[in-house]
């Protein structure tokens, strides 16, 4: 699925796809619609990871306490 941010460049970038056909997919009209699409994405995923490194940090501190407390 498409994150929430990136919703509105995916609906430009298949209405500049489907507009142009086959021709406007392949000649570069819809270029700078797919890298900003493709950044956002990355901007996306790089966020979720982070957010997904800190919980885990979290997890595992969580674990190493309770560990410690009863004498591992």
């Amino acid at each position: 699925t498409v994150p929430d941010a990136c919703a509105q460049l995916s609906y430009k970038l298949k209405e500049c796809i489907t507009g142009g056909g086959f021709s406007g997919r392949f000649s570069g009209k819809c270029k700078e619609l797919q890298q900003a699409f493709e950044h956002c994405l990355k901007v996306e995923f790089d966020s979720r990871r982070q957010q997904s490194i800190a919980k885990a940090r979290e997890r595992a501190k969580t674990w190493k306490e309770a560990d410690k407390d009863i004498g591992l």
